[in-house]
């Protein structure tokens, strides 16, 4: 357990357990929520990415604006309902999900194929590459969260200890 006054002046007692992630939907979909009806939810994660994460995220939504019917005939293949149970999904399986019968890997590469398609030039096109190397990797943000929080807990940091290390470790990456 820790104290904390971020926010206000008033200080709250925190415990965290690992469980609280999974009802944090904003941990998941870290970088943008596709909708069937050619919307785009803009998510920034809990933590705090880098500038190139960042960056991403709005070369990921420009790019399927310009984009914005080829990648609303893919989704069109996906139910509502199936893209529901896909976000349910993703907060326990992370990048090993699926929508339908597809699995998140792969609709998530067909994405950024669509948008980079809809970028004007090479130079917007990399600023995909994190999204590209978090794919390859097959880590999302909020797996590498998960595993931060785990080994803080592993190392019997005391609540202070923990939640300080803890929130040092999603501070703003300016790299």
């Amino acid at each position: 357990m820790a104290v904390s006054t971020v926010g206000s002046n008033h200080q709250v007692i925190v415990d965290p357990k690992i469980e609280d992630f999974m009802i944090l939907l904003g941990s998941i979909w870290t970088d943008a929520r596709l909708t069937r009806f050619g919307t785009v939810e803009v998510r920034a994660p809990p933590c705090q990415p880098s500038i190139k994460d960042l960056m991403s995220i709005n070369a990921l939504v420009l790019g399927l604006r310009n984009n914005s019917y080829e990648a609303e005939n893919y989704l069109k293949r996906f139910s509502d309902s199936e893209i529901k149970k896909a976000r349910i999904d993703a907060i326990y399986n992370g990048l090993d999900s699926s929508i339908g019968d597809v699995s998140i890997k792969e609709v998530s590469d067909n994405m950024l194929k669509i948008a980079a398609r809809g970028l004007e030039n090479r130079e917007r096109i990399n600023y995909l590459q994190p999204m590209r190397d978090t794919l390859e990797e097959g880590v999302n943000h909020a797996v590498r969260s998960r595993r931060r929080f785990l080994e803080f807990k592993r190392m019997n940091l005391s609540g202070q200890d923990f939640l300080d290390a803890f929130i040092t470790a999603h501070r703003f990456d300016i790299s």
